[in-house]
């Protein structure tokens, strides 16, 4: 890999106070470029503070962004984020997810530049 794609990362969540902070402080220790990343959280109308702490990390971290998903779904959350999106890839992450080390970012660039792949998905 010889440049670092931007990647977009799309957070739909409702309501995830108990564990955002956590899975978006796991995406800014990423080991990839910090200019090469935003974190797109599209929030649908959470009423359990979800809104405050994303609005908090989002104060001290450019990277974050928060959004709001009046249609409160998860789909129209990721429909959010791609419009507003500017990356060259795209990734769905959970509000709740655990991302188990830093090369998270990397393994997706990686993936997509070696398999030439237009699109990536789990089994």
């Amino acid at each position: 890999m010889n440049a670092f794609p931007f990647i977009s990362v799309v957070m739909p969540v409702r309501n995830e106070a108990r564990f955002i902070a956590d899975t978006i402080r796991q995406l800014l220790n990423q080991d990839y470029p910090k200019d090469c990343f935003e974190i797109l959280v599209a929030d649908g109308m959470s009423d359990d503070g979800t809104r405050d702490i994303v609005a908090r990390i989002a104060e001290g971290d450019e990277c974050v962004r928060l959004l709001d998903n009046p249609k409160m779904r998860s789909s129209s959350g990721r429909n959010v984020g791609f419009r507003a999106g500017r990356g060259d890839y795209f990734v769905v992450v959970d509000g709740h997810c655990h991302i188990p080390d830093d090369q998270f970012l990397r393994n997706i660039a990686e993936c997509f530049e070696t398999s030439g792949a237009d699109c990536l998905g789990r089994p």
